[in-house]
């Protein structure tokens, strides 16, 4: 009840009345329970029930990427949904929010001979996918990532899971409006040798951080544990040919150190662009590990 609801316990509406979310991914059928949304002013987007991941019109459009952005990944909206956290009845605005966006990615550039089924492969595909979303690849904001990198199974899936924070680390003094608790948990998983589905949880808290994280968390965890993915005949033939090698990845890694591109503003009247590069971010992570990794 929401009357009980608190900052440490937030009420989230008809949480236990999930919905069963179902798409066929060209063959590959994933589905996840959700609680229905909570949030009036945030998107909710049903792309399903039918996704074709081999028609490449299907993807966001690559054309007139910067210089920094070439080599992400094209991706196909799947489902997206926000909810949101309550106090007390009089207490009108959210707490909080967890926003769940599903997507598949594209691995256009993944090098002939390697495969997403590879456990040591698909490390290497979502390092580069990390660079594009979060690094220098994307420089919206300054992220830490990947933070508390492991592999785990949901529903006999294996998944490469990470969180992305916030880099504080240029900023004048530690933020005091709970931006420590706004981080990206995200998991990863195969759809066939060169696509892959990415589960992110978005995480807005507030303070306590400690009280904020623990109940975003464990909204997130109670949807995540209802996913399911089934892969085609033939997906399913190619992951357990390499089933063994993925008990073998998941180990601790440290942080990306990424280095951002440097701007400086651009002179309107030598028709320079509104924002000029004057220095090169690092590059983005070869799909083939370095001898020192």
């Amino acid at each position: 009840m929401r009357l009980f609801a608190s900052r440490k316990k937030p009420h989230i509406p008809n949480r236990n009345q999930k919905e069963l979310i179902k798409v066929d991914l060209s063959g590959n059928q994933w589905s996840i329970e959700v609680p229905p949304a909570s949030v009036a002013d945030m998107s909710d987007n049903y792309h399903g029930p039918s996704i074709n991941i081999y028609e490449q019109n299907n993807y966001s459009n690559q054309k007139n990427l910067k210089k920094w952005q070439i080599g992400r990944h094209p991706y196909i909206p799947v489902f997206e949904r926000s909810w949101g956290l309550f106090g007390k009845p009089w207490q009108l605005q959210e707490l909080g929010f967890v926003t769940l966006h599903t997507m598949v990615y594209h691995a256009a550039d993944l090098p002939s001979g390697m495969s997403c089924f590879v456990a040591e492969h698909f490390e290497r595909v979502v390092l580069r996918h990390l660079y594009f979303t979060f690094g220098p690849g994307a420089i919206e904001a300054q992220y830490i990532a990947p933070v508390g990198w492991h592999q785990l199974n949901i529903n006999n899936t294996p998944y490469i899971h990470c969180e992305v924070h916030n880099d504080f680390s240029s900023w004048d003094a530690w933020p005091t409006d709970g931006e420590e608790t706004h981080i990206s948990c995200c998991y990863y998983t195969p759809l066939n040798s060169n696509t892959f589905l990415k589960c992110e949880f978005r995480l807005l808290g507030y303070l306590p951080a400690n009280d904020s994280l623990r109940a975003m968390k464990n909204l997130m965890e109670d949807i995540l544990k209802s996913s399911q993915l089934k892969l085609s005949p033939e997906n399913f033939q190619a992951q357990q040919k390499q089933a063994a090698g993925w008990s073998k990845i998941g180990q601790p890694r440290a942080t990306e150190e990424w280095e951002y591109p440097l701007f400086r503003n651009g002179d309107d009247a030598k028709g320079e662009p509104h924002k000029v590069l004057i220095k090169d971010a690092s590059p983005p992570p070869d799909y083939a590990p370095s001898d020192n990794e």
